[in-house]
């Protein structure tokens, strides 16, 4: 079985809805087309041996009922792609500190 990749269009910059640095950042991005809005929350807290990050999403779907039916699928996909944004965001982050440590 191959790999499967999803583009997403989005349709605007995001919109910056709150910064509070260092530890929060909230944007409004519109995707697919429109069809779903997703505000997404990041909270940073520094612990030991690194900095945190959460991230919080809210999304609402365009389409009515059958924006619901899809709904799942939808917040499934963006979990998914989210949570390998992060770990690629993870290595990135945790390379770099090893690169200044040297």
């Amino acid at each position: 079985m191959g790999e499967r990749q999803v583009s997403v269009m989005i349709n605007a910059p995001p919109e910056v809805l709150e910064v509070k640095r260092p530890t929060r950042h909230v944007q409004r991005l519109t995707e697919l087309l429109g069809l779903v809005t997703c505000t997404t929350t990041a909270r940073f807290r520094q612990v030991e041996g690194g900095t945190e990050l959460r991230l919080g999403m809210a999304y609402r779907l365009a389409g009515g009922p059958i924006g619901r039916v899809l709904e799942p699928r939808v917040g499934d996909e963006m979990v998914t792609t989210s949570r390998r944004d992060l770990a690629r965001l993870k290595a990135l982050a945790e390379e770099q500190a090893s690169i200044r440590r040297s």
